[in-house]
């Protein structure tokens, strides 16, 4: 952006406010029947799904896909807001086969295309899942989130075509609005930090990482697998200072060691977005 575009973006959000819009990534770790079937687990997925304006679930595994529906209907039926939600087609390389899906509220939000990713010559295990969604009660109303669940032996492969993917996208979706997010494995000894640092996408400036390498984002060790990589300095600039983090389900709501694995061996990653105040009156 120009001087005179940021200068207009940073009084908006002065004028506007700091209301918040968040945005999540959980790898809810094999999420299927036989979790879905467990009640405790299922309202805990949902006391934690429902801090969430957007949030992007990974590693669906049900070859039925009534696990997702069976999600989607509880949330609803705990929530005063009602969400919809887009979901990839089942993916992967081997016999496992995973799926993304992205919550959003719809009362506020909409999706206004969506693809998954075929190029790079097959590196991915799971090609990432690309969305634009449409929300006009943020300050910058368009923008486009990128799930990705990386491949552990493949991680470091598959964050250096990450870069690939953004310019794609940046073709196909004609905005440099973009959130990469999800489990990359980016951190220990899948993708350490020196290497990171070597690939492009981790030593270009127009790309901003923003969960840092040894952030505890895995429930038994204290690696950064889930990340939150973005490009584009408006969506940057959008971005409520100090927000990007991890919510830590386990000391919140009080669980043990096993209720807190029977949900997940990873935790939410969030951030939030500058929100338009909506008792500002117009002029």
């Amino acid at each position: 952006m120009n001087l005179v575009q940021n200068i207009a973006l940073a009084l908006l959000i002065l004028v506007e406010g700091s209301c918040s819009f968040t945005i999540g990534a959980f790898n809810i770790q094999i999420f299927g029947e036989k979790k879905a079937e467990n009640v405790e687990v299922m309202e805990n997925i949902v006391k934690i799904l429902q801090r969430y304006d957007i949030v992007l679930i990974q590693e669906i595994r049900d070859r039925w896909e009534t696990s997702i529906e069976l999600l989607h209907f509880e949330l609803n039926k705990a929530s005063n807001d009602m969400y919809d939600k887009v979901v990839s087609e089942r993916l992967g390389t081997g016999q496992v086969k995973e799926q993304y899906a992205f919550f959003y509220r719809d009362s506020d939000i909409s999706v206004v295309s969506e693809y998954v990713y075929n190029g790079t010559n097959d590196i991915f295990e799971r090609p990432p899942y690309i969305v634009k969604f449409k929300a006009e009660n943020t300050v910058i109303s368009e923008f486009v989130l990128v799930g990705i669940h990386a491949k552990p032996a493949m991680a470091i492969e598959e964050i250096s075509a990450l870069e690939i993917v953004t310019y794609d996208i940046i073709s196909e979706m004609e905005t440099d609005d973009i959130l990469i997010l999800g489990d990359l494995n980016a951190d220990c000894k899948y993708a350490p930090k020196y290497k990171l640092d070597q690939t492009e996408i981790g030593r270009k400036k127009e790309f901003h990482w923003l969960i840092s390498s040894g952030t505890k984002t895995a429930v038994s060790t204290d690696c950064a697998y889930d990340r939150f990589i973005v490009y584009g300095e408006k969506l940057r600039s959008t971005i409520l200072e100090g927000s990007n983090g991890v919510f830590y389900f386990d000391k919140e709501y009080g669980l043990s060691k096993e209720q807190t694995k029977d949900i997940s061996d990873h935790y939410p990653i969030e951030l939030q977005l500058i929100q338009k105040d909506p008792l500002r009156t117009e002029l």
